[in-house]
This record gives C-alpha cells, structure tokens and sequence, in this order.
C-alpha cells in the first residue's frame, strides 16, 4: 500500500518575478507526483449514513408544489421567506406553526392536511382573508380583519426586574441642624441620622440635639436595623419600629420586632386591582394612553386585538382613553371609566405585619424610655378586584382587641368600608362598628364616616382609651357614635379657604 501526501506552497515576496518561478516549480512537481498516484487502484466510494435525507427522497403529497415566497401580512412588512404549498387547482396552503407565529387563530382542524409529518391549512380556511400572489416577484400579500389574530398583551410596566445586588460594607450621614445668634443667648439644633449597611441590612439611628447657652442635650429618638426581602415582598425590622395600625387602630411606636409584607422592596410594583384597557387594530398601529387627560404610555401593537394592563391610575373616579393610530393615519378613540382606591389590593394579593415590642413612652424627650409589652398583627387580602378583607388584632397586659371587616368598591357609588371590633379590658367587655364611604372624583370629592362603640369598648395603646361616655346602658349598648363627614371640591375660581370642609362630631345618646 502506497500513500503519498504532497503539499504546494506558494511563498509570496516583493520579487513577483522569483514568486512566480517558484510557484510553477511547486505546481510542476505536484502534478508529477498526482501522475504516479493516479496509476494506483482506486477503492470504490463509501456511503455514510445521514439523519437528515435528501428532499428528492422525501415522500411528498400528488399534486402539491412547494414555493418559497415572502409572505407578508397586514402591511406588517415582516419580509420573511415561508415554505407554501401550491396545489394543482392554485390553492395556497400555510404551515400550521406559521400561523402560531404570525399570532392568527387556528382554522378548523378538519380544514387541514398532511404533508411530510406536519399539518398545513388552505388560505380560504382563514377568517375573511384575501390575498394578492405574484408570481414572478414570490410575494405573497395577505390581508385580514383584526379578529383573525390572537389577543396580544402589553403592559405599561417592567413585568419582571434583574435581581437586586448585595451592597459592600459603606455608611452614610444625614443632618439638619438650626443655628440663632441673639444677642441675649445662642441656640443650637439639629437632627442627625447615623447609617451603616452590608449585605445583611442596613442599620439607622436618629438623633436629636440641642444646645441652648452652653447646655447641650443629645436625645435618640429611634434606632432600628433593617433586612429587606425583594424576592417575598418582605421587610424583618429589628429596633424601633411604628406598628401597622390596620383601618381602626392606633399606631404607636416600640421597640422590639417586626415582621411583614413591603411592596416598596419591588420598584413598579403595583398593589391596586389591576385596571386594563383594549382595543383592536387592522394594520400596525401605535396606541397612545391617556389617563386623565395625562399621557402615560405610547406603544406599538400589531394588528388585531390587544389589550395593556397595570395602568398607572390613580386614586379616585377617572378615565382612561385609548387613541389608537394605523400607518394610513386613521385614528380610533376607546374611552373607558374606572375607580381605583389605596384600600383595595388585587385579586389574590396578601399582605400582612406582626409585631412584638414594648412601647416607647415620652419619645423625643427621653432615649430610653420604654413601658409594657404590646403585641399586634395584621392580615389583608384581596379576594376579588373589588374587596379587600382585613383581619386585625391587638393585645397588651390585661387588654385585647380584635376586628375584622372590609373595603367594598362600587364604581358608580365610591368605596365602602365596613368594619367590627370587640375589646377585653379592666373596665369589662366593648364593642365598637364602624361604617364609612369616600368618593373621590374631579371637581367633587365626598367622605363620611359613622362609628358606634359601647362603654366598654377601649383600645391598645400607651393609655386605655375608653370611650368618654358612660351612659346607663348595657357594656354593648351602642351608646356613643360619632360621625365624620369630609367635604372637598376643586373649583378653580373657588377660595382656597372653601376648597376643604371637615366636620367632626360626637354624639352621646339621651339616657332613656
């Protein structure tokens, strides 16, 4: 067996004459060496196998031609080659996964047939469709209505966000300090924030200090380490906190544990049931959102339906307008109403806080100035778009309080809310109801709140609270009530001092 390898080289040089000898030397002395090895025997060829066969060897369906045209649909000017199949009548048939990705519904299942494994459908099979086909150019024009297509989804805010990054050790200050020079004394005052933050949390404290005639006087007000959880929404505060106080309660201030839901750890996050408009177009279009008048969103949709959630409304009656314009410049404007409130959270959205500390007594005056425990937590859930319940419970020595009720939205009303509360105390058992409706809307705006308590009935918090009125009924008698009525209205000729009303009055109930 003989085996002769040769290889050719050709050196390139400044000399093109030396570089042109040499190469008709190398190729000279090839071919003489091709010439020995074409006098041996030559084995017959060998056939590897192949996963894929050759096209001839496919079986292909009588009658069907394949073209490869550019398919374009709806003026979209997608510009993309597409195997069709031309059959012997003319009739164009479209790939089934085609179809998936230019987002059309899939015709009748019996519309379509098989060719080489995979499901194809006749363009008369689509909804209303009309085409143009060139058959010199390979293009293939199709036109349909806006119904034709699958609903396409958008929405005016980031779905999802990269991972928040662990910080390095670092720290910071804050402070406002108030300097007065008289001539009878000097003064000297300021608040000071202190920060330090790692990749476990970050810690704060506030100080305040006074200075008056060479006395100076430093007072902590809140020292609190902070562990944020983006991922579940969750925020553990260790230190002083303010506790969630719920619709009825009463915030205060300990030192100890908390524990609870914060949305505010997500930036674009939104809590409120979610308001979505829609729409439809033929031909690609641009949409442009209106909330209020305001614009806050513009965006391209494809053609047929589509619709854009989490819309950035705000609190109160308002209105969202769609102004949705087509590349021939049509336009077509879709209004629709809607009320939102801060109360509601959105179908299937929890949120909750526990806490545990003692209370801060004579804060700002004394850094250190701590009294009983106190207990509380708090748990709201949106069980539709349109109520959200809550459960809130508090507790101290000898003392609890718990309640449970709910904000119902009715569009065409405003919001409702609605709540119970039940105390244990010293001074016996209470009971407390409370009912309330707030509108807000453009130029009016209305809000009345009702409450009933019995004699008994005392809240958690630095000092009982109970109820002022002790009249001669019994402990869940509703004897006391007190009604809130706010009134304001946006008149842009009004005074300002006519812009706001409030009026506050309690009611005590003539002893029978």
């Amino acid at each position: 067996m003989l085996v002769t390898l040769t290889h050719n080289w050709c050196w390139a040089s400044r000399r093109q004459v030396g570089a042109f000898l040499s190469c008709l030397a190398s190729l000279s002395s090839g071919l003489a060496a091709a010439a020995e090895v074409a006098e041996l025997p030559i084995a017959a060829p060998v056939e590897l196998p192949s996963q894929i066969p050759p096209a001839s060897a496919l079986p292909k369906a009588p009658g069907f031609r394949e073209r490869l045209l550019v398919v374009d649909i709806n003026r979209q000017q997608l510009d993309q080659p597409t195997l069709v199949l031309e059959s012997a009548s003319g009739e164009l048939y479209l790939w089934a996964k085609d179809l998936q990705r230019w987002r059309m519904r899939e015709p009748d299942a019996g519309r379509g047939m098989t060719y080489q494994g995979e499901v194809y459908f006749p363009l008369s099979a689509l909804s209303h469709a009309s085409h143009v086909y060139d058959q010199k150019a390979l293009t293939l024009m199709i036109e349909l209505r806006a119904d034709a297509f699958v609903n396409a989804r958008l929405t005016t805010r980031y779905d999802s966000l990269p991972p928040p990054v662990k910080p390095s050790p670092g720290g910071f200050v804050n402070y406002d300090l108030l300097a007065v020079r008289a001539p009878e004394s000097n003064a000297l005052s300021g608040l000071i924030e202190l920060g330090y933050f790692n990749r476990w949390g970050v810690g704060t404290s506030n100080l305040l200090m006074n200075s008056h005639d060479g006395s100076t006087q430093v007072t902590r007000l809140d020292t609190t380490w902070t562990i944020d959880d983006p991922a579940k929404l969750r925020t553990l505060r260790v230190g002083d906190a303010i506790n969630v106080a719920g619709s009825w309660g009463r915030s205060v201030q300990v030192g100890g544990i908390q524990y609870g839901t914060n949305f505010g750890t997500r930036p674009g996050f939104s809590t409120l049931p979610v308001q979505s408009a829609a729409g439809q177009a033929v031909l690609p279009s641009t949409v442009d959102v209106f909330i209020n008048n305001a614009l806050v969103s513009h965006q391209t949709v494809p053609p047929g339906p589509f619709s854009i959630s989490n819309l950035p409304v705000i609190s109160g009656a308002g209105e969202v307008q769609l102004v949705v314009r087509d590349l021939l410049g049509r336009e077509q404007i879709i209004t629709r109403p809607f009320y939102a409130s801060q109360s509601l959270l959105r179908a299937g959205l929890t949120s909750f806080s526990v806490e545990f500390g003692y209370l801060r007594e004579n804060f700002g005056i004394r850094s250190n100035d701590y009294g009983g425990w106190r207990a509380s937590g708090t748990f709201r859930r949106g069980l539709n778009e349109r109520f959200t319940g809550e459960i809130h419970a508090e507790a101290m020595a000898g003392q609890a309080t718990a309640g449970a009720g709910g904000d119902l939205l009715l569009p065409q009303v405003g919001l409702i809310s609605s709540y119970l509360v039940a105390s244990h105390g010293p001074s016996g058992n209470g009971g407390m109801a409370m009912l309330g409706i707030e509108r807000q809307a453009q130029p009016w705006s209305v809000g009345a709140r009702m409450q009933w308590a019995s004699s008994g009935f005392a809240q958690v918090g630095p000092s009982a609270e109970v109820s002022p009125y002790h009249p001669r009924y019994p402990p869940f008698w509703p004897a006391v009530s007190m009604w809130v009525i706010r009134l304001a209205a946006l008149v842009p000729w009004a005074s300002p001092m006519l812009n706001n009303a409030t009026a506050t009055r309690p009611i005590r109930a003539l002893p029978r």
